[in-house]
């Protein structure tokens, strides 16, 4: 049943999504919006469903702002990598003063929507050590964490960062690692946290990002080549650099780190919480020839 559950959530994951557009004022005069709608052009791989209230008549202005909702329904089996959209909505100015009826007016704005799908979702959870019923503040517990591809991509090698709050966690040992992802498979990796305080704790944020092994480039190893002199005719000692050469042609090539970008990565387990009792009390008070612990 449970995995029944988690794979009709992974397929609302990889093909549904929401879309906000928040209306805010540059000035200080009121505008009243209605009828926004919502469009996508150029394909019929995605459907639109508007969850605003109908006829619903929305004023902003500096100090106040208005948010629409859509959701996107994907097609599985057209997937395009950029969605061009367009967000039309009727305003009309507001002014009491004025005996005049102003005219509605017509806003279109069109924006391509890149980087969309869903790559990878994280589930973490956070565990009494073994033999233990619940966790307790000052006593080792186990952070689990699962992290499963949803749409296949190239960026297989991630890594994860453990990002707790200081104050209630400490995370012991390592706090960050690199994992090779396969596709239709569940990456698990498990780290000791110590929580500092009792109450109901947020569970320990991890963040995903692309891990991208640089590669020398073709063009330096060729320089490289060309600077470098055969043994014979070398006059620079072994181990030093000619002036011509330099080390950083020498040197191992360095991997770099990329984020992804918003709503590539979701996380199942966020704003969810764990019960941490508070840490176990063991002084005594005599009174009246009584121990009370």
């Amino acid at each position: 049943m449970t995995r029944e559950r988690e794979s009709v959530s992974n397929v609302r994951l990889r093909f549904r999504k929401f879309l906000q557009v928040l209306l805010h004022g540059e000035c200080a005069e009121s505008f009243s919006v209605v009828q926004p709608q919502l469009y996508v052009l150029d394909t019929d791989a995605i459907t639109v469903t508007s969850i605003n209230i109908p006829d619903q008549i929305g004023v902003i202005n500096k100090e106040q702002n208005i948010s629409f909702m859509w959701k996107l329904n994907l097609d599985p089996q057209q997937d395009p990598d950029v969605l061009p959209l367009q967000f039309t909505v009727i305003y009309k100015r507001l002014k009491e003063e004025e005996e005049v009826v102003r005219p509605s007016r017509k806003c279109t704005y069109s924006v391509s929507l890149a980087n969309y799908k869903t790559l990878y979702s994280v589930t973490s959870h956070v565990e009494p050590a073994s033999g233990v019923t619940f966790c307790r503040a000052g006593h080792m517990c186990r952070l689990h964490v699962q992290i499963a591809m949803m749409f296949t991509t190239t960026d297989v090698s991630l890594m994860y960062e453990v990002i707790a709050d200081q104050p209630m966690w400490a995370v012991c040992g390592r706090t960050a690692g690199i994992i090779m992802v396969k596709e239709d498979s569940v990456n698990q990796v498990s780290l000791d946290v110590m929580p500092l305080v009792g109450g109901y704790l947020p569970v320990p944020e991890v963040k995903l990002s692309k891990y991208i092994r640089e590669e020398r480039r073709d063009s330096e190893t060729e320089n490289s080549e060309q600077h470098d002199l055969p043994p014979a005719q070398s006059s620079t000692p072994r181990g030093a650099f000619s002036g011509k050469q330099s080390p950083a042609h020498c040197l191992p090539p360095v991997p770099r780190q990329e984020s992804f970008s918003k709503g590539q990565v979701y996380n199942k387990s966020q704003a969810m919480q764990v019960h941490v009792l508070p840490a176990s009390n063991t002084s005594s008070l005599e009174l009246g020839g009584h121990v009370v612990v």
